[in-house]
């Protein structure tokens, strides 16, 4: 786009500068035909110049608009991200503490870590506003597979702190 302006801008100037000349010669009596096409290169001088202005204001309209766009895109993947790490915080407070200490190897069963992720997917769907579930899903992003994405997350960073916190544990 930055290349065909500085063409179409001197294009225009140039067209204006014919303009003038004939806007010159029509006062001191020159040739009435060399006047009549110097009146009409300054209506398509003007003509373009409108043309070229809107073209230019569409254009920046459109890349401000693509800009909001993503931004708006951008805070609905992050509320999803937000509500799928709270509901893992609730979900390890409420659920997974008391099933970890029935169990007695003190692990999830694969029947618990499916009702967990069943859960998990119902109660953080249940955070979301409808208007980020419509822009994601407008956007053709899985919402599902962000709040599983999310979770892991999470889960992963939980288990890490609490690896390393027995590290320092057994350390000292």
């Amino acid at each position: 786009m930055k290349k065909r302006l500085f063409p179409m801008l001197l294009a225009l100037l140039m067209l204006l500068a014919l303009a003038g000349c004939a806007t010159a010669t029509s006062e001191g009596g020159g040739d009435p035909i060399a006047t009549e096409a110097a009146i009409v290169a300054l209506d398509i001088a003007a003509t373009a110049a409108t043309a070229l202005i809107g073209v230019v204001g569409a254009w920046a309209l459109a890349k401000i608009g693509q800009n909001k766009s993503l931004s708006n895109l951008q805070a609905a993947i992050k509320q999803v991200i937000d509500a799928a790490q709270l509901t893992v915080g609730e979900l390890q407070q409420t659920v997974v503490v008391g099933l970890k200490e029935a169990a007695p190897d003190g692990k999830l069963t694969p029947a618990q870590i499916e009702d967990l992720k069943r859960k998990l997917l119902q109660k953080t769907s249940e955070k979301l506003t409808a208007p980020a579930v419509q822009l994601l899903e407008a956007a053709k992003l899985d919402v599902n597979a962000l709040i599983q994405g999310a979770a892991e997350d999470m889960i992963n960073n939980m288990h890490t702190a609490a690896t390393l916190l027995a590290e320092d544990v057994i350390i000292e």
